[in-house]
């Protein structure tokens, strides 16, 4: 099973020519940068983020620098 694999492998490689090799190889790198990256992943998405998750801490810290007030008991 091994060794016809390995055949198989082997005259899929003498079936690239050197340019036709070189081409796919571009083709794939410009196609994958022409992809939209996860939006989450970019640091523009995380430094926004966490912008957001800062004011929100920033409004909440008044309400935590006071303890609530209870009623008389």
């Amino acid at each position: 099973m091994k060794n016809s694999t390995q055949a198989a492998d082997a005259l899929r490689e003498r079936m690239w020519s050197p340019q036709a090799r070189w081409r796919a190889i571009q083709d794939t790198l410009t196609w994958a940068e022409s992809q939209r990256s996860v939006s989450r992943c970019t640091p523009e998405a995380c430094l926004a983020r966490q912008a957001h998750l800062l004011a929100g801490l920033k409004g909440s810290r008044s309400n935590l620098a006071r303890p609530a007030r209870r009623g008389k008991s």
